[in-house]
C-alpha cells in the first residue's frame, strides 16, 4: 500500500488491513509505504498491529534513497513506460497561460513551462 496522507486515514487503513491476521503458519508480507503527511504527522499504533500480521511499515522519500539511485530508478521507469503501453500525453503551455490550463479540459494534462 502507498500512503500519501498518513494521520487518521492511515490508522483506519492499518486497523482494517491487520484485523484478523495472524496464524501459526505465518502471514504473507503486507508492505505499507508511508510517503506523505497531508492528514497528520503522527498516528497511534497498537503493538498487535505489527505482531504476527506480516505488516512491514516503511517510509520513502528524499533521504531514504541516495539521490543517484533515485534518479537512476526514475530514468529506468521512464524508459520502460512506452514498452509497457503507458502513454502520458500532454499539452504544453507557457506559464502565463495558467488560467487557460486551470479552466481547460479536465481530460488533458497541461505542462506549464516558464
Amino acid at each position: 500500500m502507498l500512503d500519501f496522507v498518513w494521520g487518521e486515514p492511515a490508522v483506519r487503513v492499518l486497523r482494517a488491513a491487520t484485523k484478523d491476521r495472524g496464524s501459526r503458519a505465518g502471514e504473507p508480507r503486507l508492505r505499507y509505504v508511508q510517503l506523505g503527511t497531508v492528514a497528520g504527522d503522527e498516528i497511534p499504533m497498537r503493538g498487535d498491529m505489527l505482531r504476527s500480521t506480516g505488516l512491514e511499515l516503511i517510509g520513502s522519500g528524499i533521504g531514504s534513497v541516495a539521490i543517484k539511485e533515485l534518479v537512476t530508478g526514475a530514468g529506468e521507469l521512464l524508459a520502460a513506460a512506452p514498452a509497457a503501453g503507458f502513454n502520458a500525453s500532454f499539452t504544453s503551455l507557457p506559464l502565463r497561460a495558467v488560467v487557460d490550463a486551470w479552466n481547460g479540459d479536465p481530460g488533458v494534462r497541461y505542462l506549464l513551462a516558464p
